[in-house]
């Protein structure tokens, strides 16, 4: 059997706004607007041949702390996959993520779960990646035009790269 795939991403759900409204003098009036939102760590399980999925219990963001800092998606997927690996000690997966996962203290975290994981990195906001991209021997380019014409361009250089 082969092994399950589930991307993995923090969203922000349900926003809203409360006015508040401090009255300075009695003539002035100043309007503060403070935004609230929830903020969840979401999974579900993909197939590439099916169109359902089967989303996985979310991790909510929260003022852990009990403070004001707030919490930060990677303690939300921490939280996620201890639960994860509670319930399915055995299953085989890949996580995938974007951007904001691919650093080192993330993949390190997802290694520590006995879980794969394939994380996007655009050269903007992963300079030292590309770098290292650019400079190895070893790194695989593949490209894939659909069918309605879009260009998707892959590199791949597999257990070789320093993360920051």
């Amino acid at each position: 059997m082969g092994m399950f795939s589930f991307p993995v991403m923090a969203q922000g759900i349900f926003p809203q706004a409360k006015l508040l409204v401090a009255i300075v003098a009695k003539r002035n009036c100043q309007t503060v607007i403070r935004h609230i939102h929830h903020q969840m760590f979401a999974a579900c399980v993909v197939h590439p041949d099916k169109r359902n999925v089967i989303p996985l219990c979310p991790e909510p963001i929260l003022n852990q702390d009990g403070s004001t800092k707030n919490d930060c998606e990677i303690n939300a997927c921490k939280r996620f996959l201890e639960n994860f690996r509670r319930e399915h000690p055995h299953l085989k997966a890949i996580l995938t993520g974007d951007g904001l996962t691919s650093t080192a203290p993330y993949s390190h975290m997802v290694e520590a779960f006995c879980l794969k994981y394939i994380l996007g990195a655009k050269p903007g906001d992963h300079q030292f990646l590309f770098e290292q991209l650019e400079t190895s021997q070893e790194s695989v380019y593949h490209e894939i035009r659909t069918e309605d014409g879009y260009l998707h361009q892959f590199r791949f250089l597999i257990d070789d790269l320093q993360t920051n």
